[in-house]
Parts: C-alpha cells; sequence; structure tokens
C-alpha cells in the first residue's frame, strides 16, 4: 500500500524492527514482539524510494483495525499521519471493520487528525490485583 514512492511491505519481527520501535516506547516492544509472532499483529515496514524508513504494528481488534505502533522517519511532501488513516481505512473495508484506532498519547497525532477521529480512550491504567 502507498504511491509509487512509498510502499508497506508485510516483514518478520526483527532486531531492526526493535530497535526503530524503541525509540517511540521500549516498554511495549516484548509485547509488539509476541503478538507479531504469533500472528495477532502484523508488522509492517516502510520504505521510500527503496530506502527503509520505519516500522508500523497494527493489529485487528474487535470492530477496530488498531495501529498500536509506528516510527518512521520524515518523508519530505508526505504525511505519514495520513497516509496510515487510509491504510487503517482501507482495513477496515477489507476485513469488515467498523473503527479505526490509534494506540497513542502523542499530541502531534491528536493535532493532525483532528476532525477525522474523536477521542473516545482518554486514559488507561494497569490493573493490580490486590
Amino acid at each position: 500500500m502507498g504511491d509509487a514512492a512509498l510502499k508497506f511491505i508485510v516483514a518478520p519481527w526483527s532486531e531492526k524492527a526493535a530497535a526503530r520501535l524503541e525509540t517511540i516506547n521500549g516498554a511495549y516492544l516484548d509485547d509488539w514482539a509476541g503478538d507479531v509472532a504469533s500472528g495477532h499483529s502484523r508488522l509492517l515496514e516502510v520504505f521510500f524510494d527503496g530506502a527503509g524508513v520505519g516500522f508500523v504494528v497494527w493489529t485487528l481488534k474487535g470492530d477496530a483495525v488498531e495501529i498500536n505502533a509506528a516510527a518512521c522517519d520524515p518523508i519530505k511532501g508526505h504525511d505519514l499521519t495520513q497516509t496510515l488513516f487510509k491504510f487503517a481505512g482501507a482495513m477496515c473495508k477489507r476485513h469488515g471493520r467498523k473503527r479505526i484506532r490509534f494506540e497513542t498519547m502523542r499530541a502531534g497525532l491528536v493535532r493532525k487528525l483532528k476532525g477525522k477521529m474523536q477521542m473516545k480512550h482518554v486514559m488507561e491504567a494497569e490493573y493490580v490485583q490486590q
């Protein structure tokens, strides 16, 4: 998926993916790696003009396509957020899902998708049984 210069290619989990995704949130690396290895989630490597520029982890979860993580180099003339939004929409259509979710707290993403999405999950905490 993508335009002539920008491509998303399904990839297996790798040290290269882990190193790149660790730059946004190393706390979830083991979860993402396990989910990709089990087939629960999918890893896409992002290429621009043939060069690897980043990775995306996404999942089909309930009635949604969920973008769990995206770490990419900036690409002049391309807005990866909008491209991922279009990708998630295409996956919703292909897989019969109704919602798109981005798992993030990044203010820039919220700003870029303002008017296209609503914030439904504003806080989350780990439950610790006592």
